[in-house]
């Protein structure tokens, strides 16, 4: 999802891993002889998870308050497609209270029917989805549906879900990784009810990836400029505001991931909002 530029060669890169998860497995294999059953689920479950790193590639890294890293697939949807197999690469933005705080401050409601577009395995959006009667997810992925089906969402269609209404449309850290931002909220914009809101998350500095193209570039590049955290949510804010949303409410947030080998997570910072269409905040 977001990345750093490399300039090590991927077959090196797969080398590296293969001889990290080499000695990794030496050294749990010691343990397997002495710490018997557990020992041997903790070696088979990293087998399986460096197997899908060394597969699907090698993640790629940007550098916010250090290296951070996020679950991408320089192959297309690989990373994504393993990651739902496996049931890792789950990610954390916001806590009940802190959705139930950011949508009370814009004046808006929690109930009524959620959706989620871009939803993943669900678990950023599972913390506060249940504060809806009535939870929707979109999602490409074949195994993160699967997993969102087990979480309780309604799936819906991918091209044609805006043709619903909403109390609350979710999309969260979606809009630098997807092909055509600018139809995605005009989508959104859509799919809101009377009084819905718009619950969008996005990482800062703005760098975006899109797995599906490529060259891995958006066809639609969102005109967010600024050197800063702060400038770029004011000309991310005042962009909303020319595609029709009125910022209600924003928050900055950890944005966290789970990790690999080196470190157990990984964090990014994430910027946090609350839209309205433009003629329902006047």
């Amino acid at each position: 999802m977001h990345d750093q530029d490399s300039a090590v060669p991927l077959s090196l890169q797969r080398r590296d891993r293969l001889q990290t998860l080499t000695i990794k497995c030496h050294r749990n294999w010691n343990g397997v002889k002495n710490g018997g059953w557990r020992a041997i689920c903790r070696l088979a479950r990293g087998a399986l998870r460096a197997l899908s790193a060394v597969i699907a590639g090698p993640r790629r890294k940007t550098s916010v308050a250090g290296n951070c890293t996020v679950a991408t697939s320089t192959r297309g949807h690989r990373r994504t497609a393993f990651d739902g197999w496996l049931g890792r690469g789950s990610m954390f933005v916001l806590s009940e209270a802190g959705a139930r705080r950011l949508v009370g401050a814009a004046g808006a409601r929690c109930g009524g029917a959620i959706v989620d577009v871009g939803a993943g395995d669900g678990e950023v959006s599972r913390r506060f989805a249940h504060l809806y009667s009535d939870k929707f997810a979109t999602e490409i992925s074949s195994s993160m549906r699967k997993a969102l089906k087990s979480k309780g969402y309604t799936l819906l269609d991918t091209e044609d879900w805006h043709g619903s209404q909403f109390d609350c449309v979710c999309m969260l850290n979606l809009v630098d990784r997807c092909s055509h931002p600018r139809a995605m909220l005009r989508s959104a914009r859509a799919a809101l009810a009377p009084g819905g809101v718009l619950l969008l998350a996005l990482v800062l500095p703005y760098k975006p990836y899109v797995e599906a193209t490529a060259d891995h570039k958006p066809v639609e590049r969102l005109p967010i400029e600024g050197a800063t955290f702060e400038e770029q949510v004011g000309s991310f804010v005042a962009f909303m505001r020319e595609s029709g949303f009125e910022l209600r409410s924003w928050s900055r947030a950890p944005y966290l991931c789970e990790g690999d080998f080196a470190q157990a997570y990984y964090w990014l910072d994430d910027s946090v909002y609350v839209f309205a269409p433009l003629e329902a905040a006047k």
